[in-house]
């Protein structure tokens, strides 16, 4: 029935970091019915030099949606079912299931 995609963020030496979407992009959408599919479309961005691991020095410019030695990408995503129930999945873990409201999306950081 209605989908939030809360945030996007992936681990950077084993802490989470936010990932960007443009500022215009639609997180929330409403009169979602069961298989049709959303899209966000994060945003590439600088991440600082690019440090090869193999040799330990600067190779360029890290760009891309996530810092190139990322894991764990995942996405944040609250949804309400058409029974009513509230849930949310982080990356590719089981939902699990929200009691309360939803959350709004998180802003875009700086």
């Amino acid at each position: 029935m209605e989908l939030r995609i809360i945030r996007a963020d992936a681990d950077v030496d084993g802490k989470p970091v936010a990932v960007r979407w443009p500022e215009d992009a639609q997180r929330t959408f409403r009169n979602v019915s069961a298989g049709q599919a959303r899209y966000l479309e994060l945003q590439k961005q600088g991440w600082g030099p690019l440090i090869d691991p193999e040799v330990g020095y600067e190779v360029g410019i890290d760009k891309g949606i996530a810092p190139a030695n990322a894991t764990h990408r995942r996405l944040t995503v609250q949804f309400i079912v058409a029974s009513g129930l509230r849930w949310q999945r982080v990356g590719l873990a089981p939902p699990t299931r929200i009691l309360g409201e939803l959350a709004e999306p998180a802003p875009n950081t700086e």
